[in-house]
Protein backbone atom coordinates (compact mmCIF):
# COMPACT_ATOMS: atom_id res chain seq x y z
CA UNK A 1 0.00 0.00 0.00
CA UNK A 2 1.29 3.39 -1.06
CA UNK A 3 1.03 5.93 1.88
CA UNK A 4 2.00 9.52 2.63
CA UNK A 5 4.35 7.39 5.48
CA UNK A 6 5.76 4.83 2.86
CA UNK A 7 5.35 1.63 1.27
CA UNK A 8 4.00 -0.89 3.25
CA UNK A 9 2.74 -4.52 2.45
CA UNK A 10 1.14 -7.03 4.55
CA UNK A 11 0.66 -10.33 5.17
CA UNK A 12 -2.11 -12.39 6.56
CA UNK A 13 -1.13 -16.03 8.06
CA UNK A 14 -2.50 -18.65 10.92
CA UNK A 15 -4.73 -15.47 11.75
CA UNK A 16 -1.72 -12.77 12.43
CA UNK A 17 -1.83 -9.75 10.38
CA UNK A 18 2.06 -8.45 10.09
CA UNK A 19 2.90 -4.85 8.25
CA UNK A 20 6.27 -5.07 6.16
CA UNK A 21 8.09 -1.38 5.20
CA UNK A 22 8.70 -2.29 1.64
CA UNK A 23 11.43 0.36 -0.43
CA UNK A 24 10.97 2.36 -3.22
CA UNK A 25 7.41 3.76 -4.77
CA UNK A 26 6.29 1.04 -7.07
CA UNK A 27 2.67 0.77 -8.21
CA UNK A 28 -0.11 -0.68 -5.54
CA UNK A 29 -0.81 -4.34 -6.10
CA UNK A 30 -2.55 -7.43 -4.18
CA UNK A 31 -1.59 -10.59 -4.29
CA UNK A 32 -3.53 -13.20 -2.42
CA UNK A 33 -2.35 -17.21 -1.63
CA UNK A 34 -4.60 -19.42 -1.01
CA UNK A 35 -6.15 -22.75 -1.51
CA UNK A 36 -9.46 -21.46 -2.52
CA UNK A 37 -10.74 -18.49 -4.74
CA UNK A 38 -13.79 -16.63 -3.54
CA UNK A 39 -15.34 -14.77 -6.77
CA UNK A 40 -15.91 -12.22 -5.57
CA UNK A 41 -12.84 -10.59 -4.36
CA UNK A 42 -12.21 -9.44 -7.51
CA UNK A 43 -15.57 -7.15 -7.63
CA UNK A 44 -14.91 -6.13 -4.52
CA UNK A 45 -11.21 -5.02 -4.54
CA UNK A 46 -12.42 -3.29 -7.65
CA UNK A 47 -14.57 -1.30 -5.90
CA UNK A 48 -12.16 -0.11 -3.14
CA UNK A 49 -10.55 1.55 -5.94
CA UNK A 50 -13.53 3.15 -6.91
CA UNK A 51 -14.44 4.37 -3.78
CA UNK A 52 -10.88 5.88 -2.99
CA UNK A 53 -10.93 7.61 -6.28
CA UNK A 54 -14.37 9.06 -5.64
CA UNK A 55 -13.10 10.31 -2.13
CA UNK A 56 -10.33 12.37 -3.76
CA UNK A 57 -12.67 13.88 -5.56
CA UNK A 58 -14.26 15.13 -3.28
Amino acid sequence: MNTENGVFGYNMADGSLTELALFGRGQSCIEIINTTVNEEWEVRLQQCQVDKDLLRSQ
